[in-house]
């Protein structure tokens, strides 16, 4: 199993070679969708330590810890080593997959996003340090999978000239509410 440091200098690895700026927050926070998704996708964790319900929003201790001194400023790494390579085939294609999804959203925009979330508002109390449990992340990413199918289905049902949905319809809720009607 990877360490949650071992799994950042992966994720910052394929952020760099595709231009990202990542800083410290916004690492905890594509760690957090990282580990979410792994779980729902392959039923395994990216990297063996649970995340924290912190102020700012889901939070790997020791990978805080370690790139602190970034503070605001983008996170600079050897890249001379391929820490890819350690992850394994899955890992990195999960990691691919939050990156084209959440890459290019700015931290404070993700931090905002995880505060809306299930598995950060469950545990989260200020001030304190509260394990974000596995299953709250599998209940939460389970659900965003099953919305994308949806919204798959509403694009593909689009390009149906028998079918004419409304535009209004943006989204899966959207879309339930009006096959329903």
């Amino acid at each position: 199993m990877n360490s949650s440091l071992d799994f950042s200098l992966g994720l910052l690895q394929a952020s760099a070679v595709r231009g990202l700026d990542i800083t410290p927050l916004k690492l905890q926070k594509l760690m957090y969708y990282c580990q979410g998704y792994s779980l729902v996708l392959f039923d395994e964790v990216c990297f063996s330590e649970q995340m924290q319900a912190w102020d700012h929003g889901p939070v790997c201790c020791t990978v805080y810890n370690h790139f602190k001194p970034f503070r605001s400023s983008t996170i600079k790494i050897d890249l001379s080593i391929d820490y890819l390579a350690k992850l394994g085939e899955k890992i990195t294609r999960v990691i691919d997959f939050v990156l084209n999804e959440y890459g290019a959203i700015p931290a404070v925009q993700l931090r905002n996003m995880t505060h809306n979330e299930l598995p950060w508002k469950s545990v989260y109390k200020k001030g304190e340090s509260n394990p974000i449990p596995c299953d709250l992340l599998i209940s939460e990413f389970q659900a965003v999978k099953t919305n994308r199918r949806l919204l798959d289905v509403l694009d593909s049902m689009q390009d149906d000239e028998d079918i004419e949905i409304p535009v209004e319809i943006t989204n899966s809720d959207q879309f339930i509410a009006w096959i329903r009607s």
